[in-house]
């Protein structure tokens, strides 16, 4: 780490940063390490502005807007930083005056950018930005490289230009024909990048005439056929050229028959995992129809059944290959997040049954796999813990038929519907449309849990940490290693008084009586596992919510994570994420029942004065 003595040093070197988003974080360090020296030094201006400094490089800015890069919790209220609430007119003072002085165009269009979305918004800070947006551009190319990295720093530099030059109406056109000739350069290197901004025309296509659209779709097109061994990234590709086309009303390829080939090819090149090959058969057969060719509809529908045929539905572990099965999740998890709001996302997570294995479909995959193998459902079950001990039997026809839906619930789960609970909750993540801000901002207005003690306060740590968990492993996959532990240990204890509370709300009794050993009588609180079977509980769920509830938490032919987790007896490699993606589904899927009764003010002190006895 290098080393300065002053404030005069440290601009000094930030002159001559490209600031790009890697080193913009090694220039928050420089500040970081200078603040920190000059609090030990009581040179409390120094620190000040430092910490000024450190505001300014970490507002998120993306498309004309700026925003928080991080999002915290206190006793239910989220705080975030940075935000404009931090500065008092000497921060603007120091902001306004740095602006004047620094020639770096990277950091005077990211001072500029700030002050034109701040109370100090003036035409010429939006002139400022745009104008070294547009020097910036140049730097960053002097770099570039066909490198998806440096594109990713250019592509946003431009999409910020862009909606200044919209909103102060300065350079527009000029900041337009930028945009489309880095979509030509990029075309040939840097795709994806390609891909964000043409998405970016798209999503603004107001700001656009027809005319600038205008062979974009060749562009799309030739990028798919260069994917000839990827079919996903080529399926990416023709849904944008489709997209353009419509734009420009017209058809300049056949796109959809070119998805359909490709699923085609992803069905054949999965032939030997039966699940995988289906779900792209699936989609073949669909996209087939679209585009008229029935000839291929009527083969492929004979090959779905070979492949639904050859499926083997069996308990002793899953494929561990499942990156199409992920990518296709994915492939949905986009469009979906892409058009919806974060209302309609996580409504979509509470009610939507395409996400979780259902009853009706759990039972009619048992009794077609008696059908098909009789034998393997005669035998007793004998369910083992992680000692090797016996804890449970499953010997009569009842209980030998509960052993083969949970089994079957498992296999379901795990060969489809988790991956695309991930891939979802990732993506809404990764667009800012689910935040914890706007999680608790949901709960609180829609759900019940707002309304009875103060369970948006117990809950909010442990959702603050997935949030921040999730944030770390976003930012770079193949590096940051999440850790679940807190979080997850902390939401399924609190479940448990969750579901408790929402018992006592609809009048189910949630004490049980027994003697103690003098043979005097006491009450105790009953666990999650003794209120998830009352069977006043099947009147209060759906029969598919209850289901995941018992699977996810006490089954012991499921996950049983609140028992697991109450005892200690979950290793470390088992706190991943998707027990805690399913965790977060759980919360959101029990926050629907709002079974709050008038008098629950009564219920939620007789519940404090129980805790505090």
């Amino acid at each position: 780490m290098l080393e300065f003595t002053n404030l005069d040093s440290l601009y000094a070197h930030v002159e001559n940063s490209p600031l790009t988003d890697y080193k913009r974080y090694e220039v928050i360090d420089f500040f970081r390490e200078f603040r920190d020296a000059k609090k030990e030094a009581n040179d409390s201006e120094a620190a000040e502005k430092a910490q000024w400094e450190i505001h300014f490089l970490w507002f998120h800015l993306k498309e004309g807007n700026i925003g928080p890069e991080w999002e915290q919790t206190d006793n239910g209220q989220v705080f975030v930083y940075p935000h404009l609430d931090l500065f008092d007119e000497k921060t603007y003072e120091y902001l306004i005056c740095r602006l004047q002085t620094t020639n770096n165009p990277t950091l005077k269009a990211r001072y500029a950018h700030i002050l034109w979305c701040s109370l100090k918004k003036h035409h010429k800070y939006a002139k400022t930005a745009v104008d070294s947006y547009l020097e910036s551009i140049s730097i960053y190319e002097r770099g570039y490289d066909n490198d998806e990295d440096y594109a990713q720093d250019i592509r946003k530099v431009v999409m910020n230009a862009h909606v200044i030059a919209c909103q102060s109406n300065y350079e527009v056109e000029k900041i337009k024909m930028e945009l489309l000739r880095l979509i030509q350069k990029f075309s040939l290197g840097a795709v994806f990048s390609a891909q964000t901004l043409i998405d970016f025309m798209l999503k603004f296509t107001k700001r656009f005439t027809k005319e600038d659209f205008e062979g974009l779709q060749n562009i799309c097109w030739q990028i798919a056929e260069s994917f000839s061994d990827d079919g996903d990234s080529a399926i990416t590709f023709l849904k944008l050229g489709r997209k353009v086309d419509q734009r420009l009303e017209k058809q300049s390829h056949n796109w959809i028959l070119r998805i359909a080939q490709h699923n085609e090819a992803q069905m054949k090149q999965r032939e030997a995992d039966p699940i995988v090959a289906l779900h792209f058969c699936m989609q073949a057969i669909e996209n087939y129809k679209t585009a008229g060719n029935e000839e291929k509809v009527k083969e492929l529908e004979k090959r779905y059944a070979e492949l639904r045929d050859a499926m083997e539905f069996h308990t002793n572990g899953i494929d561990d290959d499942v990156t199409e099965i992920v990518t296709a999740a994915r492939d949905y998890a986009q469009d979906f997040v892409k058009n919806a709001t974060s209302e309609e996302i996580i409504g979509c997570l509470i009610s939507d049954k395409y996400f979780l294995p259902t009853v009706q479909g759990t039972e009619k995959s048992v009794k077609e796999q008696i059908k098909s193998s009789p034998i393997f459902h005669l035998f007793p079950k004998v369910i083992l813990d992680q000692s090797k001990n016996t804890a449970q039997h499953f010997e009569t026809d009842d209980e030998k038929k509960r052993h083969s839906i949970l089994e079957s619930y498992r296999l379901q789960l795990e060969i489809g519907n988790i991956y695309l609970i991930d891939t979802f909750l990732f993506e809404a993540i990764s667009e800012r449309k689910l935040t914890i801000g706007i999680l608790l901002d949901y709960l609180n207005k829609h759900c019940w849990y707002g309304k009875s003690l103060n369970w948006l306060s117990l809950i909010a740590p442990s959702l603050n940490k997935y949030f921040r968990q999730i944030d770390f492993y976003l930012a770079y996959p193949g590096r940051n290693h999440p850790n679940f532990v807190l979080c997850l240990d902390s939401l399924t204890l609190k479940i448990e008084g969750l579901f408790r509370n929402l018992c006592r709300l609809s009048g189910v009794s949630t004490t049980y009586h027994r003697q103690d050993r003098a043979g005097r009588n006491i009450a105790q609180e009953k666990d999650i596992d003794m209120l998830l079977r009352e069977e006043a509980i099947q009147d209060l769920f759906d029969e598919d919510d209850l289901l995941f509830f018992r699977f996810l938490l006490v089954e012991k032919v499921g996950y049983n994570l609140r028992h697991k987790i109450a005892h200690s007896l979950l290793p470390f490699h088992q706190y991943d994420v998707s027990y805690m993606n399913l965790m977060i589904l759980a919360l959101l899927r029990l926050g629907k029942y709002d079974l709050v009764q008038e008098n629950s003010q009564e219920d939620d002190a007789e519940c404090e004065q129980e805790n505090n006895q």
